[in-house]
């Protein structure tokens, strides 16, 4: 996790920049259980670091690498186009994306669809993303002082999700 102060520097609370890569792969012989995986969104609540658009699942994988990344410029948007009402009552703006994949071997792909797995493992089917997903989203936070509106899209493909998230205060 990282984050940049970009904008307006001087402010009590400037304009960041956040960011959180992630991955995971491995080496050897894997046990059943031997998958890594990013996250998505639970019904309508979503959290920094995950997918958005990916309803109740995840991507899961041998392999994978995501970035997440989030713009939160505050109330500067609502400051320069008029609504000092807003601004003043705390409602800030953010830009959010991300972009991750997954990756299976050869090896993994044959023993899942050969069913070589063992015990309760042998109807397991991960849910693999062998593309990049990407997502570009807008968000209003500060809505009473703790919850945040989330849209998001699709970039990628058809796709969109509208939702809450808990307001991240620092």
């Amino acid at each position: 996790d990282l984050r940049f102060n970009t904008f307006l520097k001087r402010r009590f609370l400037p304009n960041t920049l956040d960011l959180r890569l992630q991955g995971f792969t491995h080496s050897g012989d894997l046990p059943p259980q031997r998958f890594g995986g990013f996250d998505g969104r639970m019904a309508r609540l979503s959290a920094f670091g995950g997918f958005r658009t990916l309803l109740n699942r995840m991507m899961e994988g041998e392999q994978g690498a995501a970035v997440f990344w989030e713009h939160n410029f505050r109330t500067i948007p609502l400051e320069l186009i008029g609504l000092r009402r807003l601004a003043k009552s705390g409602i800030g703006v953010l830009v959010h994306g991300a972009s991750g994949r997954t990756w299976l071997s050869e090896q993994g792909r044959e023993s899942l669809s050969a069913g070589n797995a063992e015990g309760p493992f042998r109807a397991f089917a991960p849910i693999t993303n062998e593309a990049w997903r990407h997502e570009l989203g807008l968000s209003v936070n500060g809505i009473f002082s703790l919850i945040r509106f989330d849209a998001t899209w699709r970039v990628d493909q058809p796709g969109f999700y509208a939702g809450f998230s808990a307001a991240r205060l620092f």
